[in-house]
């Protein structure tokens, strides 16, 4: 599952520009009628709309870096924001059976933000590491009221659960490609434990096995074949 696009909410726009295009160096720019930012995070578009109440919870994405590059890819990122840590460590292996590692950081209106290695896909790169190594949008958090339910539609949308069976509070869905992260709402964003998760109204389109719609809590998530 491969994510094209993503679509969630900002109640400060300026700062989701200042952000993305100036201190991590990406491809972000107000729409033509300011209504929105969009940003290109390698083969993903990440597009911003202004929402002022911000009371659902926090974002949580997570941007796929070459797992070859992990140690430059943590280096070029601690030179630009400090790196959330999870008892005094600041690089995270992933659960078991997904060969990844990671570091995380706050992004606008404090989302969870993460770079995210995953050992099993393989990605040549040579030169410095910039942000044009950022491949894709990796991961999306979605808070819903029922994650088993919620996992179930994902799958009879084709899209599976994810290296483990799901969990009532916790369920990945997808493939090394791209994952949506189903949690119950209220739990919060690793690493954190003052940022919950919240059924925030995101918009995800993903290339999927065929062509699908499923709603999860608050979300929509299209599949194009």
């Amino acid at each position: 599952m491969q994510i094209l696009n993503v679509t969630t909410h900002a109640s400060d726009l300026d700062e989701c520009e200042q952000f993305y295009a100036h201190i991590l160096g990406l491809p972000a720019a107000y729409t033509s009628d300011r209504a929105a930012v969009e940003v290109q995070v390698g083969s993903t578009t990440l597009r911003f709309e202004r929402e002022e109440s911000q009371d659902a919870g926090f974002d949580h994405l997570a941007f796929e870096v070459p797992a070859a590059r992990f140690a430059e890819a943590k280096s070029w990122l601690t030179q630009r924001v400090p790196l959330l840590l999870l008892n005094g460590e600041d690089e995270i292996e992933g659960p078991p059976g997904w060969n990844s590692r990671s570091v995380y950081f706050s992004g606008p209106s404090g989302s969870v933000l993460e770079l995210i290695a995953r050992r099993d896909r393989d990605h040549a790169a040579t030169g410095p590491f910039t942000s044009a190594d950022l491949l894709n949008v990796s991961e999306v958090g979605l808070a819903v009221p029922d994650v088993i339910a919620t996992a179930q539609a994902a799958e009879d949308a084709g899209v599976r659960p994810f290296a483990a069976p799901p969990a009532p509070a916790f369920a990945p869905v997808g493939d090394r490609d791209g994952l949506l992260i189903l949690v119950q709402p209220g739990r919060p964003w690793l690493p954190t434990t003052d940022r919950p998760s919240g059924q925030r109204r995101i918009s995800v389109v993903a290339r999927g096995a065929a062509p699908a719609v499923f709603e999860a809590g608050a979300a929509t998530v299209r599949l194009v074949g």
